[in-house]
């Protein structure tokens, strides 16, 4: 008899347990929608471009520099440019710009090799982290474009940098 009983208790706290689930489960809220992927604009505003007359442009100035007479990225520089590759792929980037820049010293023509080497690192960096599918455009722009004036030292290192320019689509 205390079997039967024992065994009558397990099954009614078992369906209790079972029904109280149930109803549990019945009340619940339904699952909140996903949050709306942010707009490719406020993507790139986040990666850090800005918004121009010609499309969006990164400035890289003071994050990835070059040593004078140098198209050489450094370890920090390699690792932005392998970054911002895989972000623009990821964002479906399909026309890329890269400007190459230099300071004022050495002649305009060797400036102008110069900063095109530079813009061509940067897009083999971007390239081998996975923007391959994009049309990939590098301007060596020489020291026409300062965003310094190039007296001292180190006025003249934040003018050895690229840009990276994303035409208006």
């Amino acid at each position: 008899m205390e079997l039967h009983w024992m065994a009558s208790r397990r099954a009614c706290l078992l369906g209790a347990a079972w029904g109280s689930a149930w109803l549990l489960a019945a009340c619940a809220a339904p699952p909140a929608p996903p949050a709306p992927a942010p707009s490719r604009d406020a993507q790139l505003q986040a990666l850090g471009f800005r918004p121009t007359d010609e499309g969006w442009e990164l400035s890289i100035a003071g994050r990835m520099l070059f040593d004078s007479d140098s198209d050489m990225l450094d370890t920090e520089g390699q690792a932005i440019a392998e970054r911002l590759g895989r972000q623009l792929t990821q964002l479906e980037i399909t026309r890329v710009r890269i400007e190459g820049h230099a300071d004022s010293t050495g002649s305009q023509a060797y400036n102008l090799a110069l900063s095109l080497r530079r813009a061509q690192a940067v897009q083999r960096a971007m390239v081998a982290a996975g923007l391959r599918g994009a049309e990939i455009q590098t301007l060596g722009l020489g020291k026409a474009a300062p965003v310094n004036d190039n007296r001292t030292p180190e006025q003249r290192q934040q003018n050895r940098r690229v840009a990276i320019v994303l035409p208006a689509q």
